[in-house]
């Protein structure tokens, strides 16, 4: 084929793979609109956040009875852990949880709360294969998963008596927050540091 053909030919198939790439791009950038407007429309997954409120709850505990955690003057703080059976980071984290729990659960000024986001059959199962000391209930109501922030998993928080986030450490607790935890519920506590904590 002659070379002024051939770029007779070759003319038409380039405007076709323009075209067709332009169409491609334009495509593309629309189905980039649409999912950033989708994305602003989904309320962010994000842990708890120190200085934000916390209503009272009921929920289940593995026995299946309700149990009522309130805020207010006369209650004590709340170290709250929520996990999940699911969570890797969760059952790393479960040998500390355990320990400061038997260190401190005997203090008035302080309450354990353990919250899973699965029901009482997986969570009791969990709880059991890990040795869980401390007190579990089973949190699987969407609304109340939304208002303690429960779609990241781990969270070990502090909770005000009056409801409020005083201090939240997300995922693993490697030594230097293990110290932090400890040294916060000594000052709440008044237990005296101690060679015990890892």
């Amino acid at each position: 084929m002659p070379a002024p053909a051939r770029r007779s030919l070759l003319t038409p198939v380039l405007l076709v793979i323009i075209l067709v790439m332009g169409g491609e791009i334009v495509y593309l950038i629309s189905q980039n609109r649409r999912l950033q407007t989708m994305l602003a429309d989904v309320p962010s997954l994000q842990v708890l956040q120190q200085g934000q409120t916390v209503p009272s709850l009921t929920a289940t505990d593995l026995d299946g009875d309700n149990v009522s955690v309130r805020y207010g003057p006369n209650e004590p703080s709340t170290l709250l852990i929520w996990f999940s059976p699911t969570c890797h980071i969760c059952a790393e984290n479960a040998e500390f949880w355990n320990d400061i729990y038997r260190r401190y659960h005997g203090s008035p000024e302080v309450r354990f709360l353990g919250m899973s986001d699965a029901g009482a059959d997986d969570t009791r199962a969990y709880v059991a294969d890990r040795q869980l000391a401390f007190p579990v209930i089973c949190v699987t109501d969407a609304s109340l998963v939304d208002v303690y922030n429960g779609h990241v998993m781990p969270q070990t928080a502090l909770i005000s008596p009056r409801g409020a986030i005083e201090k939240v450490w997300p995922g693993a607790l490697e030594p230097g927050r293990r110290d932090e935890i400890g040294a916060v519920l000594d000052s709440l506590t008044m237990v005296p540091q101690t060679s015990e904590r890892r």
